[in-house]
């Protein structure tokens, strides 16, 4: 009983936000969706490794993905990447935050995405790669020659620490 009383609260807050110390009802969720990403670049020689998708046109991304309730953003994209890759990476500063807002299957999308340097990488387990992903080590000119997202950071490389906030919004 207890357990469906929390399920129950779990879905009536699910749609509340937070004022003055009250909840309140949002009545426009869902359906919009807040979400925070991390990513990891790793960057040697002047080539970036990225998760590239096929399609027309390719497309690629920084490997990371959602930041869990229970872990820190550094802590997610450890996570992540031994997930991904079977890897454990040292994670170093953070060198962007980005602000995309997008539709994604009639969804409004607002993704707050946090971009930090991966400092060292060891291989911990094999990995089986999914079809529909190709890690990739490119340069810049082989980068924006893709549909790369989140575009802003993307067209910021390299990072310097002078811009670390960007905004995105596609239709």
């Amino acid at each position: 009983m207890r357990a469906l009383a929390v399920g129950v609260l779990g879905l009536a807050l699910a749609g509340c936000s937070m004022h003055e110390g009250v909840y309140r009802i949002d009545p426009r969720w869902p359906p919009n969706v807040m979400r925070v990403r991390v990513a990891g670049v790793l960057e040697r020689d002047g080539r970036y490794f990225v998760d590239v998708y096929p399609g027309d046109p390719p497309s690629a991304e920084l490997f990371g993905g959602g930041l869990e309730a229970d872990e820190t953003p550094r802590e997610a994209l450890r996570r992540e990447w031994r997930e991904e890759l079977g890897v454990d990476i040292e994670v170093g500063p953070l060198l962007m935050v980005v602000h995309r807002s997008f539709l994604l299957r009639g969804v409004r999308v607002s993704q707050v995405e946090l971009v930090f340097r991966i400092e060292r990488v060891r291989r911990v387990a094999s990995w089986s790669r999914e079809a529909d992903h190709r890690p990739a080590w490119l340069d810049l000119d082989s980068l924006r020659a893709l549909q790369a997202r989140p575009e802003a950071l993307f067209a910021a490389l390299p990072l310097d620490g002078a811009d670390v906030y960007r905004e995105e919004s596609l239709p």
